[in-house]
């Protein structure tokens, strides 16, 4: 089955995940993510999507603890930049 469902929130219409931890993660990352944007402490996000080897190898370290070793491979990658001063002041009106 799809993992994603279609939706439409104030005309938009967007693909949300059906897995309610997907949404959880969204959700923590976005109320961290968005006010950091906002006051000018970060301009970008990027979202990588990351495909693991199924069904891993462990291998166990000096202290006893087990750790997963396997290939990952980057399916995609995306940067989404934002210029604040133009969204908030526009061009004319920027502050100095």
């Amino acid at each position: 089955p799809d993992s994603y469902v279609h939706h439409r929130h104030l005309g938009v219409r967007f693909h949300c995940s059906r897995v309610p931890q997907v949404c959880e993660y969204i959700s923590s990352f976005l109320k961290v993510a968005v006010p950091s944007i906002i006051s000018g402490v970060g301009d970008s996000i990027t979202l990588v999507i990351l495909e693991e080897e199924v069904g891993g190898n462990y291998q166990s370290d000096t202290v006893g603890e087990q750790q997963r070793i396997g290939t990952t491979k980057t399916l995609e990658r995306f940067v989404i930049q934002f210029q604040m001063d133009s969204a908030i002041y526009g061009e004319d009106t920027k502050p100095k």
